[in-house]
């Protein structure tokens, strides 16, 4: 499925350290849906794509910032796709009243067709203080309890690998009843403060932590992390590991440029809505990811990790897959997959 990110805006309410947006928050323009609307249906039709096939995700910032009726255009726009967004949920509750609507009208996952958003939380760094922070949890609960399916993404950032134990992260999850969770890890070439990037060591020993304590008693939470882990041990790239973003994804910027990625689009765009697609720029990045550091090729987690994401850069010579996790999982596929043989018979 095709995924196209559209950035209703950069402006964002909250100013995370880590945030790959940047300055670029302090802009406080709209995208053009008319002009957005009109490059996407002439994008499909060149490609051949029908609307079925497509996953937008309306991002930002804070996409909610915009005006909801200039969302609104764009879903009715495209009826049979699929839409989600990702949102901070820190909003009173009579404006989440509003987004909440929308959100319940024009937004599917394409996977169970409920209604989905993406959040996140972020130990430390997210949240000006505990108010904010109780918004936030009391938003979400309102969300769910009204059928909304909601993943929280969380950065795994230094301050969360030293001060935060995987088991005080899946127990306060649980406490809040969440239901799916995904980790997100920092890229050194949009993440301005350098020191929130862990150590690769110290992140791996985390991941594999909270992998047997999620086993032991959290397997009810869905990992997206985990199980895209999963897939690549039974042979199947999902996500960033693909190495095909900059080539499968668009991103389209508030300002109507786009690029791939939308970690990377706002500093490396290849084209714009307007008319403007450089395309030799897009080829060099799409090969730029399509490339593996030398010392991939010899290691032998190579058909498994596929290099992992390309933006993720090394550590001292140190690649930023989690090797302890990965080869636990490659076991735990492979035993599994004898029980069953084994059943079988």
């Amino acid at each position: 499925m095709k995924k196209i990110y559209i950035k209703t805006t950069e402006s964002c309410q909250l100013h995370c350290q880590h945030c790959y947006i940047g300055d670029n928050r302090e802009k406080t323009a709209f995208f053009d849906e008319e002009a957005t609307i009109a490059w996407i249906q002439s994008y499909l039709n060149e490609k051949g794509i029908a609307q079925k096939d497509i996953l937008f995700s309306f991002h930002g910032g804070e996409p909610f910032l915009c005006p909801l009726d200039k969302l609104e255009k764009v879903c009715n726009a495209f009826p049979e796709a699929s839409f989600d967004a990702t949102t901070n949920l820190v909003y009173p509750a009579d404006t989440m009243t509003v987004i909440d609507s929308f959100i319940t009208k024009n937004l599917r996952s394409s996977e169970d067709g409920k209604p989905f958003v993406k959040t996140s939380w972020d130990y430390d760094i997210r949240f000006k203080s505990k108010e904010q922070e109780l918004l936030f949890w009391n938003n979400f609960k309102t969300l769910q309890e009204e059928g909304v399916r909601i993943e929280i993404i969380t950065c795994l950032t230094s301050l969360l690998i030293k001060e935060m134990p995987p088991e005080e992260y899946l127990s306060m999850m649980a406490a809040h009843q969440v239901k799916s969770v995904n980790f997100e890890r920092l890229t050194a070439n949009t993440t301005t403060c350098k020191s929130l990037i862990p150590d690769y060591r110290e992140q791996e020993d985390w991941l594999l932590h909270c992998y047997e304590i999620w086993q032991e008693q959290y397997s009810h939470i869905e990992i997206e992390f985990f199980r895209n882990m999963v897939s690549a041990a039974k042979g199947v790239f999902t996500g960033c590991r693909g190495r095909t973003c900059m080539l499968d994804v668009i991103t389209i910027n508030a300002d109507g440029s786009y690029g791939g990625c939308p970690n990377s689009a706002i500093s490396q765009p290849f084209g714009n809505i307007h008319g403007d697609y450089k395309e030799e720029r897009h080829k060099h990045l799409i090969e730029c990811e399509k490339s593996r550091n030398l010392s991939c090729l010899t290691c032998n987690l190579f058909k498994v990790c596929n290099g992992d994401c390309h933006q993720l850069t090394w550590q001292n010579g140190i690649c930023p897959e989690p090797k302890k996790l990965l080869r636990r999982i490659i076991n735990d596929v492979e035993t599994k997959k004898k029980t069953c043989l084994s059943d079988a018979r």
